[in-house]
């Protein structure tokens, strides 16, 4: 997901703009870090500036929970890691919401591609996107601030992306953003006080993505956690419960056993 307007949603940021974190600094065993370079043009739906690469020779991890019992060699996303475990509980949105996310999921099914609807207090509802794969612009609204609910489907099966969680903070018109999967996942965000400045807004998410994927590495360093687990997008879950601990919004997940496995991550 990403801003419409302004450039193609785009922004040019400097790394030493963004604020150092201690975890930034932490390399486990068996891995390498790829630095980007020091200016880069970052799309709402780009990965942070750096990734870990794991070397095919490292010792597998343990497992910290049941779900390590279903993976196996593949990779897999967190929406296919709640099915084989069994975790994925039906949520009732209420009859307006329920029919913003089954069109969402409808389409997405049928096109591979992102769907949005935006639902307004009055129970109106607008639908957008269905351009592209990975992601989908957000029209602005003309509605009260916080009062505007996005659904839209995530045909990845992950949790929230960097861009949606910079959407719902920088955004003043969106309260709260919705992700479905296309096999029952779901997730939200709340957004807790008024929007944020779009810099405080990427930085805020910026560092919270940047601590969550270097806790995953301290964890595999220990071999306290499954690579298969870690590649499944759990810095996504983490990166969420991080903000939700600074107080600027809500999260929610219908897999418990992925946020058992976010929450360890955190300790």
């Amino acid at each position: 997901m990403r801003v419409g307007g302004g450039e193609g949603g785009t922004v040019r940021i400097a790394r030493a703009a963004v604020p150092w974190s201690p975890h930034r600094g932490l390399r486990p065993p068996g891995c390498r870090m790829r630095r980007a370079r020091r200016w880069s043009r970052l799309s709402l739906d780009d990965e942070i500036p750096w990734e870990l690469r794991i070397n095919a020779g490292r010792p597998k991890a343990y497992r910290i929970d049941c779900v390590g019992d279903v993976i196996g060699s593949k990779a897999m996303r967190s929406e296919e890691l709640a099915a084989l475990a069994g975790d994925i509980k039906p949520v009732d949105l209420g009859p307006v919401h329920h029919r913003a996310r089954d069109e969402v999921v409808r389409l997405g099914k049928a096109t591979g591609k992102e769907y949005g609807v935006a639902v307004f207090v009055d129970g109106r509802i607008l639908s957008f996107g269905g351009d592209h794969e990975n992601r989908i612009d957000v029209p602005p609204f003309d509605a009260p601030p916080g009062s505007v609910t996005i659904h839209h489907n995530h045909p990845s099966g992950d949790s929230f992306s960097r861009a949606d969680l910079r959407v719902l903070l920088e955004r003043p018109d969106l309260g709260r953003i919705d992700a479905h999967g296309h096999e029952g996942l779901w997730a939200s965000c709340e957004r807790v006080g008024g929007s944020l400045t779009k810099q405080n807004a990427i930085l805020a998410v910026e560092d919270a993505a940047s601590q969550a994927r270097s806790l995953i590495a301290k964890k595999l360093g220990r071999h306290e956690l499954a690579e298969e687990v870690a590649r499944a997008s759990l810095w996504q879950v983490v990166m969420s419960l991080l903000l939700e601990r600074q107080g600027v919004l809500r999260y929610a997940l219908n897999a418990e056993s992925i946020i058992l496995l976010a929450r360890q991550v955190l300790k």
